[in-house]
C-alpha cells in the first residue's frame, strides 16, 4: 500500500492515526519521503514538487543507440504527413519497443504525447518513415533531458490549458485536442 501526503502543512496527528489504523489490517513499513517510484524521480522543494524521468531517458535513449545523437528542437515537423502505407516497412519490433518506450516517458513529458500519440497509429505495420519520425522524437529527447514537471504548492485560482488543433494538414488525428500544463 502506497499512503501519499500532499499538503505542505498536513496534519502530522493525522497522518499517524492514518498510519496506524491501517496497520492494524496491513503488514507496513514507512519508507519516508518519496524519492524514487517506478522510475520517477520525486524532489521536494518550497515551490512544489518536482518529477522526472531523467534516468529512465538516459537509459532509454542508450538502448537505442541515441544517446550522442544531435538534438532537434521540435519531437516532429508539422510538415510531415504519415500514413501508413508510406514506403518499405521496417522492423516492427525495434519500432514498438521505441515507441512504447516513448509512451511510459509522456508521464512527465507532456509535450512528447501529440508526437508520440501520432506514431502509435502506426504500430501493426510500421515503415522506415515511421521509424524515422520515433528516431526523430529520441533527438528532440537527448535536447530536452533536463526538463521536468512541476506541481506547484500555490492554489490555482485560475486553470490555464493549451490545445494544439488539428487541422486537414493531418489526416489520420483530425479532431484530437490536448491540454496540458507547461513544464519547468
Amino acid at each position: 500500500m502506497l499512503m501519499t501526503w500532499s499538503s505542505p502543512g498536513a496534519d502530522l496527528d493525522e497522518i499517524s492515526r492514518e498510519k496506524l489504523q491501517h496497520a492494524a489490517s496491513f503488514d507496513m513499513k514507512d519508507l519516508g519521503d518519496l524519492h524514487y517510484f517506478l522510475g520517477i524521480e520525486v524532489i521536494r522543494t518550497s515551490e512544489g514538487i518536482l518529477i522526472s524521468q531523467r534516468h529512465y531517458m538516459l537509459s532509454m535513449l542508450f538502448k537505442f543507440g541515441m544517446a550522442n545523437c544531435k538534438s532537434v528542437s521540435t519531437p516532429l515537423d508539422r510538415t510531415v504527413k504519415l500514413c501508413p502505407d508510406s514506403g518499405k516497412v521496417c522492423d516492427p519490433k525495434r519500432f514498438r519497443q521505441i515507441v512504447g518506450s516513448l509512451i511510459y516517458l509522456t508521464i512527465t513529458r507532456l509535450d512528447l504525447i501529440f508526437s508520440v500519440r501520432l506514431i502509435t497509429q502506426f504500430m501493426v505495420q510500421p515503415t522506415v518513415e515511421h521509424l524515422q519520425c520515433a528516431q526523430c522524437i529520441l533527438r528532440y529527447v537527448v535536447g530536452t533531458k533536463k526538463r521536468r514537471l512541476m506541481y506547484r504548492t500555490s492554489i490555482v485560482e485560475q486553470l490555464v490549458g493549451y490545445t494544439d488543433p488539428v487541422g486537414p494538414e493531418m489526416p489520420v488525428i483530425r479532431g484530437l485536442h490536448r491540454a496540458f500544463p507547461s513544464h519547468s
